[in-house]
């Protein structure tokens, strides 16, 4: 099972990735942390119940984070775009009326 989250959370990433495209050094650092939380889930057994449980939590915890992180950015972006587009629009409003 723990093998198929680590295979599932570096799915998941590369989605992210794919969607997002992030620009940001911190968006990128999260995803690379969060793709080597699922690169190296075979090192880590979790022969007990209590280690599958903190195994899973951080598989699940740097998912979250990591998408948090690339959703940030692309409202940021969005945001930085719409702010352009008005500017524009008013430059252009001003030069009409001149």
């Amino acid at each position: 099972m723990n093998a198929f989250l680590g295979l599932g959370l570096i799915g998941a990433t590369v989605v992210l990735y794919c969607k997002y495209r992030p620009r940001w050094e911190e968006s990128i650092t999260v995803c690379i942390v969060s793709l080597l939380t699922g690169a190296l889930t075979p090192l880590m057994p979790a022969h007990t119940w209590f280690l599958l449980t903190l195994a899973v939590v951080t598989k699940v915890l740097a998912f979250v984070c990591c998408w948090l992180q690339l959703s940030r950015e692309d409202r940021h972006r969005k945001a930085d775009k719409a702010r352009e587009k008005r500017a524009i629009e008013r430059l252009r409003s001003l030069r009409k009326a001149a």
